[in-house]
């Protein structure tokens, strides 16, 4: 399996080298093995009608409506979602650009888009990502565009709505920024938009309490432990299987021996020795991989230290989104209180915002509530 695996990565990479179509479906072109991509007549006027309507300033929402009403679907057959145009909009394919892993090749793709319209279409992303309408009149500097690093990660404690980042300036042209229902915003939901300042400074919180608290660390090492135990601990029988199957190869090697000693040699005998042969060489190799493993299997302790090394790291932005995947299931938002849902547990935590607040500032009170 290994084998063959590393086989198919090293074709696909090597067609990458070329700009091959390497299997990936993308909308505006066809492709075949062998060759490089084709534009589709047939899409590549969607791509357009996508691009033209976006940077005409019609929001996400209208063009996927409009083109559900058209009846045109994406490349998998799915009516068109925000998501989905989100990826189209930023898809440096259509301006040429061939992508395969680490492989980048300029003009390795035919062009549907001009560099004049990709941009623009890029400048009215990067201004309506935090909040469309309730986004700042004025252009934001880069620097100053916020990190909604809880996006995907929190729910609304009334709706079960996903809150998404917004922002808005004040009266003094302060800039403000929030998380918001996405049901509050279509008056579907009542919960007020959430201070991110507030939301995000507990959460990094909890999860760093989490961390800190042995009890609760040692029982998800020994969770992961017992899943993969259960998946893993099969008592020696995968390693006995492929014996068995290399016994039963060497007996018919052995048969063909005595066939050739015997003089019944011909094609189809050394065929068949050959396939007998690269077979024992496949399982052998395997039951070598099977050994490697079982001697270097996976010790409770093993999970328990690899859970230390994000101590104090909950600010760190790439461990922090392991962190998030790794403890949290889901984060419920009220309007005084979060509500964290843990995975490995089941269990549910409960932090108000006003005590969680004062027992972060150290007892003091918080400039929050003042």
């Amino acid at each position: 399996s290994v084998s063959l695996r590393a086989n198919v990565m090293r074709g696909l990479n090597g067609n990458a080298q070329k700009a091959w179509y390497n299997g990936r479906v993308v909308l505006g072109y066809k492709g075949k093995p062998n060759e490089k991509y084709k534009i589709d007549s047939k899409t590549e006027p969607i791509v357009k009608r996508i691009y033209a309507e976006y940077a005409d300033g019609k929001p996400l929402k209208k063009i996927c409506n409009g083109l559900k009403e058209s009846g045109l679907k994406s490349s998998k057959g799915n009516d068109f979602t925000i998501n989905s145009l989100r990826h189209i909009l930023t898809n440096r394919a259509y301006i040429g650009e061939y992508r395969w892993g680490e492989t980048v090749i300029e003009d390795g793709m035919p062009r549907i888009i001009d560099d004049e319209l990709f941009q623009k279409v890029q400048e009215r992303l990067d201004a309506n990502k935090h909040g469309g309408k309730g986004a700042p009149k004025k252009v934001v500097p880069e620097t100053e565009i916020a990190d909604y690093w809880l996006s995907n990660h929190i729910f609304c404690a009334k709706c079960n709505g996903s809150l998404q980042g917004v922002s808005g300036t004040g009266k003094s042209g302060k800039l403000f920024y929030y998380y918001s229902c996405k049901n509050h915003r279509s008056h579907k939901c009542s919960l007020k938009n959430q201070r991110k300042d507030l939301i995000e400074t507990m959460v990094s919180y909890v999860l760093d309490d989490l961390l800190w608290d042995e009890a609760f660390r040692i029982m998800v090492a020994k969770k992961c432990f017992e899943y993969y135990k259960e998946q893993y601990d099969d008592g020696g029988a995968f390693e006995k299987t492929i014996e068995a199957q290399i016994k039963e190869v060497n007996k018919k090697l052995a048969n063909i021996v005595k066939a050739i000693e015997m003089g019944v040699i011909n094609e189809t005998t050394q065929q068949r020795m050959q396939e007998l042969e690269l077979q024992r060489n496949l399982l052998t190799d395997e039951l070598a991989a099977e050994q490697q493993r079982k001697k270097y299997d996976l010790k409770l302790k093993d999970i328990t230290r690899w859970l230390e090394q994000f101590f104090g790291d909950a600010k760190d932005t790439e461990k922090r989104e392991k962190l998030l995947e790794l403890l949290l299931d889901k984060i419920y938002i009220d309007s005084n209180k979060l509500t964290v849902v843990l995975h490995y547990t089941g269990d549910s935590r409960e932090f108000p915002y006003k005590e969680t607040m004062e027992l972060i500032d150290g007892g003091g009170g918080s400039d929050f509530f003042q």
